[in-house]
């Protein structure tokens, strides 16, 4: 410094960003003391002229800043033409001039000659009909739109400066027929070239990083792409529908191709998949009709849904070993494959498939083990007579859009394979019934929405809670069984059931969600159980002739407008305080019905709906004055009111209530208000003038953002200075009117002019304040906090260092920054948010922090490269997906701790071969698949603190040949341990419960040494453990489940409790060598229980008497001619679709018939049921109309519903009852 004059100082002081800066540098010696008032403007900017007093012309870098008194000003921010053109006549300098919508309208389309732009505004050209434009080079930013729909654009000249083409850029540009993208660009973003229909010929820059959403959609004469140099990702759709499209080039750099991203181009014969390629997601090529051959590399991680659909000419298809997930139906229509070569586990095709890969699959001798879906289409077949479908017995899932608006279908069994009917896969379909059986767990959102024919329906007591939208819009829909094991309704789920009269809700309910029951016109009153919980909005909102509700006192909470438009509502009892008021909100509207019944309400919103319905009927005081309102969230969002005045029954103003009122230029607030919400004046541009009364004792964040002509505002004394979270934008005009700000953040419309370096006012960075291609990014010291998001999908970042002073970082902000290899937590850190690392493929090792307590789910799920990880001791959860495929890892300790691990923590760790626990651990359960699919894990110990291992947590870990399970864990899960093939030997200690299908398709397992603890063990537990020859159940269980030994044909010797009191009949389905059974330690005389037809053959064989046979309509063809006399029962369904049943004369023997047993036998006509039997089930001989003679016994007590439906040739029989025929 000694060697530095005063002059050079001054120079290199015009390079400072910081206030600090200045101040340090005249702190070093005398001679620099006068350095400041040297300066003729300032560099960075000011709100007073303390730091610079002598400047003649004031720097502007921000629209809100304090202008001051001096010669003149210089804008450093965007002003539009017009604006600029009043400044320069000024004598001021505009250094960033935008050109826009209204300045092209004014000044004319010309802007070639125009040196002074820079930058192009929104929709600028939109729609105009310019031929040809050359945009000058000093240009160096293009607004969104910026030429969309400009039908008779020819050609154009891009500037070489421009470093982005924004969205929807030269969107229909239906004459375009080639461009030249200058070698600036690195970004091409969403649906830029979308339906350029002309378009033969795009050039390619290496500078292209990425592709966005749409980019190149639609562009039918597109034949060509060759992508170069540093392109990260293609996004969705990128190139979808582009038929002329033949030859692809991708580079080396690529990572990622998105859904659909070459869907539909079905002249694409040849294209490359480079090694970098990581994913292949959904549809990429669907449709591709002339792609004859792929081969993916190693690299590929992951394939997606209907990946290779309709590619009808593929003959050759090889997909590497090293790949660790292929999704469902992605061969669907390969009809012409010769060649086909996947990933094989064990000889065996490892992942869920769809019925259409299966059969192309089995075409090359691939044997399929997890059949997941069956979809309909091609595959489907019905029988036009009795017009049910044919749904195959090795599906395990009824898919999505399965019958999706099918006609021809009427009714539907589902099979008992069949575990979960996905999303949609009814809608909109015809059908007037259904069969539910119990193994079907789970009914995914929508299954049965807008299914109009149907009028009733059974659900099976397997499942615990109702889907959101699972019956929505069933117009016909008049009756529901709901079993008592339901414990949630959730969302929409029987909305605008406009014929659902009658409705009984099961014991055991807890929760009513959003919209349950909404526009159920017809329901009149409906019973609420005592254990309900929770009630959420508009739950009986429309039910318009509902005259009674009573809601029980073990409700806990209530939602908004319950009971909105139930204007039938004679009588509500309803939970109410101490004080008989209600406590829960109610709009305006609910209230009114409210007050009707005297029911006095302390929580009243004012709500969009509110102000709307009372605007339109002209009443006098738009806002009323007759009880304290809230005014709701977005209550007058984009009003075109002028002025508001609010009463003083107004206490509170909700999030966004005049969000984007562009032409409120006055707002009278309350003197009573004491909360104001966030957002709540947000893009209110026409509001000059603004006092907040001293009663408001809250006020939320980003109030006042993009109030830009607020030139005055006043806030009480008791809210400064002001600590609500503000935008840099805010801070600069609330600084404008004298109020000092504490929580400042960066957000994405605040125009900073310099990036590179942030006001050191702002704390938190809101989004990403850096160019997308940065490899190495140092945030500045004076942030304490990251939001959501804010580096996600900056790929080329390959390091990031975070200063010590960050506090939080919040969730998916590092998420796909694929080439980040290196970052360094800050040390204040104390828990780490969701997915905040998701699929940083490069990362390699990390250390927590060890203030750390907690990590949030999908922490590092996907980051295929993280082979090290280091817990701090102070860390108590991991949660769900932590690690998910994290196929590297290879070695795990858990801390000491640690009190508990989330569901699928380490699911698809494929590279884990060790994992350990410390001493004393605290974690009392393995979760829902933890570990499934670490396939190299050889062994694994309990530690003793476990109580539970839960479902599926050990699920396909083919290393694992032996298991203890400690005495400690009293119950296994669901599919704990399901397709560990190379599991042999299996001991428990104290077991209390062993789940469904704990230990099926084990087919190597041998020995088995089950607890005298032990009291239940669930259906399919050992299921097709082909090598088990002998088991002994001890006698303290109770209950064996349904299928519990099917498929173990080398079973020869099983000892049974004697405390079973019943086993389902196929509990030995195909064990064909059982030879031996033993109860209370003696050889069985006569078998108690009932078997299976089937079964009862193979007992013959092996000299095994029993004399109870029950006959499943899977067993109907072993029937030569008549009904074996030793059946005693029929199983649901057991004849249905017979339709070569002609007459049917029943055994005395049989004692029961199952519910739809002869449903659809359409051509029986006669039938005599014995004396044995007393009742006759629900939908019994449903359609069989042919049905002329039917003898039934004085014996039969009772007729379930719809029992004869459609029998109309019976009508005459006094003996049924009337409604049977209903």
């Amino acid at each position: 410094m000694k060697q530095l004059d005063g002059y050079s100082l001054l120079i290199c002081s015009k390079y400072f960003r910081y206030k600090s800066d200045f101040i340090n540098v005249i702190c070093v010696c005398k001679k620099f003391q006068e350095t400041l008032e040297k300066f003729r403007y300032n560099p960075i900017s000011i709100s007073s002229l303390r730091l610079f007093p002598k400047i003649q012309t004031q720097c502007l870098y921000h629209k809100n800043e304090i202008r001051l008194p001096v010669e003149s000003y210089s804008f450093y921010y965007f002003l539009t033409y017009k604006e600029a053109l009043k400044q320069i006549k000024n004598f001021n300098k505009c250094h960033k001039i935008i050109y826009t919508r209204s300045d092209r309208e004014e000044f004319g389309p010309d802007i070639s000659q125009n040196l002074a732009i820079k930058a192009l505004g929104d929709k600028c050209f939109e729609g105009t009909p310019i031929q040809e434009i050359t945009i000058p080079n000093t240009i160096r930013k293009i607004g969104q739109e910026a030429f969309s729909q400009c039908t008779q654009l020819t050609q154009i000249q891009l500037p070489c400066t421009l470093k982005e083409l924004p969205v929807c850029t030269f969107f229909n540009c239906i004459k375009l027929e080639k461009i030249e993208i200058p070698s600036s660009v690195s970004i091409i973003d969403g649906a830029c070239f979308f339906g350029c229909s002309q378009l033969t010929k795009v050039n390619f820059p290496q500078s292209i990083i990425s592709i966005g959403y749409e980019s190149f959609a639609f562009c039918a004469r597109l034949k060509e792409v060759v992508l170069q140099g540093s392109l990260y990702t293609l996004f969705s759709k990128s190139f979808f529908g582009c038929t002329a499209l033949s030859s692809v080039y991708l580079p080396d750099t690529v990572k990622f191709i998105a859904d659909s991203c070459f869907e539909n181009c079905s002249s694409l014969q040849n294209i490359n998949i480079p090694s970098s390629v990581v994913m292949i997601n959904q549809k990429v090529f669907k449709n591709c009709i002339s792609l004859k051959e792929i081969e993916t590399p190693p690299s590929v991680d992951y394939i997606g849904e209907q990946c290779f659909e309709n590619c009808y000419s593929l003959t050759r298809l090889k997909i590497s070993d090293a790949t660790v997930n292929i999704s469902c139906n992605c061969f669907f229509n390969c009809t012409s494959l010769k060649i086909l070569e996947v990933p094989l586990r064990n000889n065996e095709y490892p992942f869920d498939v769809s019925y259409y890969d299966k059969q192309i699959l089995e075409r090359f001798g691939i044997k399929c083990v997890h059949i997941n879906s069956f979809s309909g289409g091609s595959v489907l077949t019905y029988d036009p007579l009795t017009h049910e479908p044919k749904i195959p017995d090795d599906a395990l899932i009824i898919g999505k859009d399965c019958f999706k608006n099918i006609r021809e279908i009427q009714s539907i069994c589902v099979p008992t394979n069949i575990v979960i009917i996905d999303s949609n896969a009814f809608v909109g379909s015809f059908i007037t019934s259904i069969y539910i059986p119990t193994s079907v767990t789970c009914i995914i959102p929508g299954a049965f929405s807008d299914c109009v024919g149907l009028k009733e329906i059974q659900l099976p007591s397997s499942i615990l809670s109702i889907s959101s939208k699972s019956f929505m819009n069933c117009s016909s829909l008049t009756s529901v069984t709901i079993p008592s094991t339901i414990t949630s309704i959730n969302a929409n789920a029987f909305e605008s059931c406009i014929n659902l009269s009658t409705i009984s809700l099961p014991p055991h309910l807890v929760k009513l969600k959003k919209n349950a029951f909404s526009g159920c016109a017809q329901l009149k009153e409906i019973l609420l159980p005592s254990s309900l919980k929770y009630i959420e909005e508009k739950c009986f909102s429309d039910c318009v002739n509902l005259t009674f509700l009573s809601i029980p006192t073990t409700v806990t909470y209530i939602g908004k407008d319950i009971c909105l438009n139930c204007r039938s509502l004679k009588s509500l009892i309803i939970p109410l305080e101490k004080d008989l008021s209600y406590k829960y909100k109610v709009s305006y509207q609910q209230y009114q019905i409210f007050s009707s019944l005297n029911i006095h309400c302390t929580n009243v919103q004012f709500t969009e709906h509110d102000y709307l319905r009372r605007r339109n009927n002209n009443t006098d005081n738009i806002i009323p004055t007759d009880i304290n309102l809230h005014i709701s969230k977005l209550c007058f969002s984009k009003s075109f009111e002028n002025r508001f005045i609010l009463p003083p029954n107004v206490i509170s103003l909700g999030k966004s209530c005049f969000q984007a009122s562009s032409n409120i230029t006055s707002i009278t607030l309350s003197t009573n208000i004491t909360k104001i919400n966030s957002y709540a004046f947000n893009g209110c541009v026409s509001l000059k003038k603004l006092i907040i009364p001293s009663s408001v004792q809250y006020i939320g964040k980003y109030c006042f953002k993009n109030c830009d002509n607020l030139t005055s505002l006043s806030l009480p004394t008791n809210l400064l200075p002001y600590t609500s979270l503000v935008s840099y934008s805010e801070y600069l005009l609330l600084k404008r009117n004298n109020i000092e700000c504490l929580n400042i953040a960066q957000v994405n419309d605040d125009e900073i002019y310099d990036l590179k370096y942030l006001p050191s006012e702002i704390k938190t960075l809101n989004i990403t304040y850096f160019d997308f291609y940065s490899k190495e990014i140092t945030i500045p010291s004076h942030i304490t906090k990251i939001k959501v998001g804010v580096f996600y999908d900056c790929f080329q970042m390959s390091r990031i260092q975070i200063p010590s002073n960050v506090v939080s970082i919040k969730r998916n902000a590092f998420s796909n920054c694929i080439s980040l290899k290196s970052i360094e937590l800050s040390p204040n850190l104390k828990k780490l948010s969701s997915s905040l690392f998701y699929y940083c493929i490069s990362l390699k090792s990390i250390e927590i922090p060890s203030k750390i307590t907690k990590l949030s789910n999908n922490v590092f799920a996907e980051c295929h490269s993280l082979s090290q990880i280091y817990f701090s001791n102070q860390l108590k959860k991991i949660k769900e997906c932590c690690f998910f495929n994290c196929k590297h890892l290879s070695s795990v300790t858990i801390p000491s701790s640690v009190t508990k691990l989330g569901k699928r923590c380490f699911d698809f760790c494929l590279g884990l071969e060790e994992f350990n626990f410390e001493e004393h651990c605290q974690i009392k359960k393995i979760p829902e698949n933890c570990f499934r699919m670490c396939d190299k894990l050889v062994s694994f110990n309990i530690p003793s603190s476990i109580e539970i291992l839960d479902n599926s947590c050990f699920y396909k870990c083919f290393g694992l040949t032996s298991i203890h399970i400690p005495s400690n864990v009293k119950s296994i899960g669901m599919c704990c341990f399901k397709r560990c093939y190379f599991l042999k030997e299996v001991i428990c200690d104290q077991i209390q419960e062993i789940d469904k299908d704990c230990f099926s398709y084990c087919a190597r397992l041998e020995s088995v040494i089950l607890p005298s603890s032990l009291k239940k063990i669930g259906q399919t537990a050992f299921s097709y453990c082909s090598n088990l020859k002998e088991i002994c159940i001890p006698d303290s269980v109770e209950f064996i489940g349904g299928s519990c030994f099917i498929g173990c044909t080398q079973l020869t010797r099983i000892t049974l409790s004697s405390r079973l009191t019943s086993l389902s009949y196929d509990c030995f389905s195909n064990c064909s060598s059982l030879s031996s059974i033993i109860i209370n330690n003696t050889p069985v005389s006569n078998y108690p229980f009932n078997v299976s037809l089937l079964q009862y053959i193979y007992f013959s064989k092996n000299k095994i008497p029993c004399h109870n046979i029950t006959l499943s309509r899977d067993e109907i063809f072993l029937l030569s001619t008549s009904i074996p006399r030793l059946v005693k029962s029929f199983t649901d369904n057991c004849f249905r679709n017979s339709i070569s049943l002609i007459n049917i004369s029943i055994p005395s023997s049989v004692t029961s018939l199952g519910e739809y047993c002869f449903k659809n036998c359409i051509n029986l006509t006669s039938i005599t049921i014995p004396s044995s039997i007393s009742s006759i089930p629900s939908h019994c001989f449903d359609n069989c109309y042919n049905l002329k003679s039917i003898i039934l016994p004085s014996t039969i007590t009772s007729f379930g519903s719809h029992s004869f439906y459609g029998c109309s040739q019976l009508k005459s029989l006094k003996l049924i009852p009337k409604e049977c025929f209903e």
